[in-house]
């Protein structure tokens, strides 16, 4: 690392430059406790280099290194689907990314301070990356914080801050610190099918190697309501709800159904159509519409089922689309939680 003025303040909920979210919500910096443990997890490099006791609470910075081969493999492997901006990306591809990118590690950490549980957390993260050249190598602060800490320069580094709020009313005398790290599931690609009414879909857990069955119960055109809007732009609004049940059963959040490619992009409409459209303050329902500026719509709907079967939503089209290819993903945790004792 080069060679800088180190003008280090760490604040509850603070960012690498010691900025909070909230102004005049600072407080007194943090007394820091140098721990500089190192351990292995989830296939990465982990430095705990210090931990930072505030007024309003804990914080703790986690820096996970990931080297220049795995970046630059993971890089040569998915770099024609990263730059493509159209939506024929299929679904699994795009959870492939996510799963496999080095630098996408994502993880709960839970905090037991003299024996009581931390609840809550706030968290940022920074990313310093060697391998796209030395003027864009990461943002300010990533390189403020690698600097800091030291940190390996020929590698790439995540570096997280969590701060962590007090169980008590006021500040403890720390004895005793540990923390458990968890990983968040990761999303693994099943089976492809398209469904008719009836059809049984078999397939297998990953995690467990149990075999299981999805049947198709119900496949229902709907189209979402006209005084749903997007000011200037017209949407599509033509989906398909499916129901289905799995055999045996398995949790709502272990397994997803979701059509396997986006929908299609809102468009722009003329002056005389957006005077024409309804207007959206006299709508309500339990209907959301999600999408960039340039980027596919989604829905996410609020809607009951009976017991043991699941529902899932097609993406929007201005067509409405038949024979959608669905596909099954399992969220899987691929690491054993870790606890360590800190202090």
């Amino acid at each position: 690392m080069s060679e800088f003025r180190d003008n280090w303040n760490v604040y509850f909920q603070s960012d690498f430059h010691g900025r909070c979210g909230r102004a005049g919500s600072r407080g007194k910096r943090g007394i820091e406790i140098r721990l500089d443990r190192e351990f292995t997890w989830c296939g990465h490099q982990w430095i705990i280099p210090a931990v930072y006791l505030c007024g309003q609470g804990l914080v703790i910075d986690f820096c996970v290194e990931s080297s220049q081969d795995a970046i630059q493999a993971f890089m040569s492997k998915w770099s024609d689907i990263i730059t493509d901006s159209t939506s024929s990306i299929p679904a699994e591809d795009l959870e492939r990314i996510e799963s496999e990118n080095p630098l996408d590690l994502q993880f709960r950490p839970c905090v037991v301070v003299n024996g009581r549980r931390l609840q809550d957390y706030h968290g940022h993260s920074a990313i310093y990356n060697p391998c796209i050249g030395d003027s864009h190598n990461g943002s300010d602060e990533s390189i403020y914080a690698a600097n800091h800490y030291g940190l390996n320069s020929s590698s790439a580094w995540t570096i997280w801050r969590y701060s962590f709020p007090w169980a008590t009313t006021r500040k403890p005398n720390v004895k005793s610190l540990s923390l458990s790290l968890s990983q968040t599931p990761v999303s693994i690609p099943g089976p492809v099918f398209t469904a008719d009414i009836g059809k049984e879909i078999p397939f297998t857990r990953p995690s467990t190697n149990t075999d299981h069955v999805l049947k198709v119960l119900s496949l229902e055109p709907r189209e979402i309501d006209k005084t749903f809007s997007i000011p200037c732009f017209e949407v599509p609004r033509n989906y398909i709800s499916m129901t289905y049940s799995i055999s045996p059963n398995l949790p709502e959040d272990a397994i997803s159904v979701t059509d396997r490619f986006k929908g299609d992009n809102k468009r722009p409409v003329s002056y005389s159509q957006q005077s024409s459209s309804p207007s959206d303050t006299d709508c309500a329902a339990s209907i959301g519409i999600i999408g960039g500026f340039d980027g596919p719509i989604a829905i996410i709907i609020n809607e009951d089922h009976p017991e043991n079967t699941h529902i899932a939503f097609s993406s929007l089209r201005f067509e409405l689309q038949k024979n959608i290819e669905w596909l099954i993903t399992f969220h899987e945790k691929e690491c054993d939680d870790i606890i360590l004792d800190l202090i």
